[in-house]
């Protein structure tokens, strides 16, 4: 067994299974084996290496017998196929030559990972660990404990299918139980793998009962066949049955590429579905996690994980809720889906259609390929509406890395405090009729939190007939052109209240208070309020020299205020193009306001304005003078001073705020003095007549000092080279821009931003000085010497040289055995080549026995030689009475070696013996 660390394609979005079954060095026969361990899934939120099992690897080679092993590695080393040269058919090779093999490439995998590790080289495939990233909250998103409680109990099982009550029994899977509401039937501790069932269209079905049923801890796998609907199935498509009191919690579905994961058919009721994990790898359109048909009642979706992932374009969905609308009689109720995850959903993360009063509350839903999916136009949506899902309330939902984070497409649904980032539009509200039952009317939409939206926040069809409270960003109490007020009916009080840098909006209709609240760039302390029945109203500016804005009512219209200029007259005047008509005026106490709007006959644009204000928000600063020394990118190399100066458009007296780098308002009375630092001044003008000009904010960098350069090396001796110099470099402020390096007596040289520097380095002393810059222009420079001494020999250059040098020589080693072996018949005895030993006994077990028949001979005292096919002469000589023979038959012979090796033995007492030979062309023919 083989122990992985999870590899993961991109970012990965499966805190138990990475990949789905795709590891570096898995195949798709061994997905089934990986699935999350029980420790994992006791740590959905954290970080850390995954551990997982897959079977052991089949080893190079096959079959090991008496006579060697046969080698199975057509496709080794680019194509290199083991055969003999003369038969083109799979060699046999002896035990020794495959163990040498195989040393030989260990050698070279094993070098090659040594040479990754000196060197600092990447593998071509990289290995990542899983990270799991922690939610925002810990209430959103499947809480820990999902998927199986115990998988080291599980014994494996067919199909279960149960169409009556009767049906509960052992043979379909019961353990234990009597289908009471306090003793269910319990069908648990079971592995069905759909492979082995192509035919199951549900692996564990339910239908037409109402006993008590839990169905837990199960795992089913692989479900890729046509006739492969669902993993877990109650009731029975298209048929509407009556199936209700089933649980079913902590199964794992895995690998479902054609199937729904769980799927509770119409007419199914008193439903729950709790803490699964499901994962798809959908190889067809419209393949859900898990499904709530239309007509399903009181289902509840709880704590799953869904893994809606596919490897082609499929259009998924992690939780489908309803179905096409076909009669409102037929719309599912009271569907709640809260705390799931999903994940990788190409279509939505959670769809709702044909049903009424659904809930889908505290959901995380994102997705997490490595490359950004798209099936289609507008996908993938995050959470959808549409086909008659009337009265659906989203709330409290997280949403990111989707398209759109809501889809808006059926009536009187209710949004609100939903969390949405990294999308094109946060909440998209779609045209009446986009598609078949699209409707968008009563729609209520406040609260909604949204950043990095590519464009826009929410988006409403020009007859958009709902009610949406918003404050978008860039809000300004010169500007509120990014609030957002949409009411449907009257709304019976609208309020403004700034409080330091948070603006609220809330809207009172119905009896219920819409509200959202945004985080601004400005300060103040303001608030206005308007009471009555107010169908249409839009604040344009919100200032203490002056309110303007847009109003339609029905009656009286009550006005209050706080924040403006104490004891100030102001006037309220109805103003069109070119003209104003006075309403009425007041006078404020300690800053507040109080009075009431007439009745007006339509829509109407009022300014509310201090006395002598025509416009409250007047710009009256002149450009700040800054002095100090410019360095580069804008910033300073030196202290600087900064003198702000106003005027007021009436002549009053000028009072101007400051604050630094978002820190608390002074009143300005001289000239600034900045030190270091990424500084950012915010400044504006006011006057007595109740201007008040909007934010204005200079930046101002700082950069005094030098990059320090620190740890440059190597210095002294270097055996090595190839030596890098490296070194570590740092600035506080403006942070390093970049180095160059000068070699010797050089020029500097640009190198980037990387700290080390490589080249081949000549066998004496050099210099190398190193310059930091810093984005600012400040230079530092540090230097080192070393002297480069080559010592291939001794223990640091051997160390040195090693990586690079035993793969070439094991690479050479390898294919000099390949050559060897191609030169040798198929039929050859398996000792018919030894090592060139002069007088030394060395028998093979046939010369041994002839030996020892022979009158002449003994066996200790025989010779052997090896006579080598490059050997084409006849040599003959005697010394000492003894005479060694060797005779070679010439490439024209016809046998496959080529030659013929005589082996002549002979005694010690220097007599000359008879010859005892061994003819290789005929193994069996032994004479003397």
């Amino acid at each position: 067994m083989f122990s992985w660390v999870a590899m993961a394609e991109g970012p990965i979005s499966d805190p138990r299974e990475t990949g789905f079954g795709r590891f570096q060095g898995a195949d798709a026969a061994s997905r089934d084996q990986i699935e999350p361990s029980a420790a994992c899934m006791n740590q959905y939120i954290g970080l850390g290496a995954l551990s997982l099992e897959r079977r052991a690897l089949v080893p190079p080679f096959s079959r090991l017998g008496r006579q060697g092993i046969r080698p199975i590695l057509v496709d080794f080393f680019s194509g290199l196929a083991w055969e003999s040269r003369a038969r083109r058919t799979p060699r046999e090779i002896d035990a020794t030559t495959a163990t040498t093999l195989l040393v030989l490439m260990s050698l070279l995998v094993g070098i090659a990972v040594s040479n990754q590790v000196l060197t600092g080289s990447r593998s071509l495939t990289t290995a990542r660990e899983v990270a799991v990233t922690e939610a925002a909250s810990i209430d959103v998103g499947a809480p820990p404990g999902f998927g199986l409680t115990n998988p080291s109990i599980l014994e494996n099982h067919f199909p279960i299918y149960i169409g009556n009550n009767s049906a509960f029994t052992s043979d379909n899977g019961v353990r234990r139980g009597t289908g009471a509401p306090a003793d269910p039937y319990i069908i648990s501790d079971w592995v069905i793998d759909g492979s082995l069932y192509p035919g199951a269209p549900a692996l564990i079905w339910i239908e037409s009962t109402n006993a008590y049923v839990v169905i837990q801890n199960n795992k089913i796998v692989n479900l890729y066949d046509a006739n492969q609907w669902e993993g877990i199935q109650l009731g029975h498509y298209p048929e509407v049955l009556s199936t209700s009191h089933v649980t079913i919690r902590n199964n794992l579905i895995v690998n479902s590429g054609h199937a729904y994961g769980i799927s509770v058919r119409e007419g199914s009721s008193d439903v729950y579905i709790g803490a699964n994990y499901v994962q798809l790898d959908a190889t067809v359109d419209h393949l859900f996690g898990i499904e709530a048909d239309r007509g399903v009642h009181d289902v509840t979706i709880f704590g799953n994980y869904v893994n809606a992932y596919t490897g082609g374009t499929f259009l998924t969905e992690g939780i489908h809720i309803g179905d096409i609308h076909i009669d409102d009689a037929r719309r599912g109720t009271n569907v709640v889906a809260t705390r799931n995850t999903v994940v990788n959903a190409t279509a939505a993360g959670i769809a709702s259609l044909s049903s009424t009063g659904t809930r889908i509350e505290a959901n995380l839903v994102y997705n997490a390929y490595a490359v950004p999916k798209v099936v289609g136009p507008d996908y993938p949506r995050g959470i959808t509406t549409g086909q008659n899902s009337v009265e659906t309330l989203v709330v409290d939902n997280q949403i990111h890395s989707v398209h759109w984070g809501i889809q808006v497409g059926a009536d009187r649904g209710r949004f609100a405090s939903n969390f949405i980032s990294d999308v094109d539009t946060a909440i998209y509200v779609v045209d009446n009729g986009t598609y078949a039952g699209a409707t968008t009317f009563g729609e209520t939409i406040y609260d909604t939190t949204y950043s990095g939206v590519a464009s826009g926040g929410i988006r409403l069809p020009a007859d958009f007939r709902g009610t949406v409270v918003d404050l978008g960003p860039g809000i300004r109490a010169a500007d509120m052109s990014s609030a957002l007020l949409s009411i449907l009916g009257t709304a019976t009080q609208i309020s403004y209240t700034w409080s330091g840098d948070l603006l609220n909006l809330s809207a009172t209709v119905g009896g219920v208070v819409l509200f959202d609240t945004e985080v601004t760039s400005e300060t103040h302390n303001l608030a206005a309020t308007w009471s009555g029945s107010i169908p249409t109203l839009k604040v344009t500016s919100l200032l203490p020299g002056g309110v303007t804005f847009e109003l339609l009512a029905f009656g009286d219209v009550a006005f209050t205020g706080a924040g403006f200029l104490p004891s100030e007259k102001y006037s309220l005047t109805r103003t069109a193009p070119g003209s104003a008509t006075p309403v009425l005026n007041t006078t404020s106490s300690s800053g507040n306001l109080a009075f009431t709007i007439p009745s007006q006959p339509a829509r109407a644009t009022f300014a509310l304005l201090a006395e002598g204000v025509s416009d409250p928000s007047a710009p009256m600063s002149k450009p700040p003078v800054v002095t100090g020394t410019p360095g580069a990118n804008g910033w300073y190399v030196s202290v600087v001073s900064v003198t702000l100066a106003a005027t007021s458009p009436t002549g009053s007296t000028v009072t101007i705020a400051y604050r630094i780098d978002r820190g608390p308002w002074f009143t300005y009375t001289g000239p600034l003095s900045l030190g270091e630092g990424n500084h950012t001044l915010e400044y504006r003008a006011s006057d007595a007549e109740g201007h008040l000009e909007a934010i204005r904010s200079l930046p101002l960098p700082v950069d005094v000092t030098n990059p320090i350069i620190t740890g440059l090396a190597p210095t002294g001796r270097v055996t090595n080279p190839t030596a890098s110099v490296s070194w570590t470099a740092s600035d506080q402020v403006s942070g390093i821009a970049g180095y160059e390096v000068r070699i010797d007596n050089g020029s500097f040289q640009k190198i980037g931003a990387t700290p080390s520097y490589s080249q081949f380095w000549s066998s004496r002393s050099h210099t190398v000085q190193v310059k930091a810059v810093d984005k600012a222009g400040h230079e530092s420079v540090a230097s080192t010497t070393f002297t480069v001494e080559p010592e291939f020999f001794g223990s640091g250059g051997l160390l040195q040289i090693l990586p690079a040098a035993l793969p070439v020589v094991a690479l050479a080693l390898l294919v000099a055995s390949y050559v060897l072996l191609r030169s040798r018949r198929p039929d050859e005895p398996a000792n018919a080549f030894l090592p060139p030993v002069e007088y030394e006994t060395i028998l093979p077990a046939e010369l041994e026995e002839a030996a020892a028949e022979s009158d002449e001979l003994n066996p200790d005292d025989v010779g052997v030689y090896e006579f080598r096919p490059e050997d084409y002469r006849r040599d003959n000589h005697h010394d000492n009475n003894r005479e060694d023979h060797r005779e070679d038959h010439r490439p024209e012979d016809d046998r496959p070696s080529d030659y013929r090796l005589h082996l002549h033995g002979y005694p010690r007492d220097d007599s000359l013996p008879r010859g005892l030979r061994y003819d290789d062309s005929r193994p069996d023919d032994w004479r003397d």
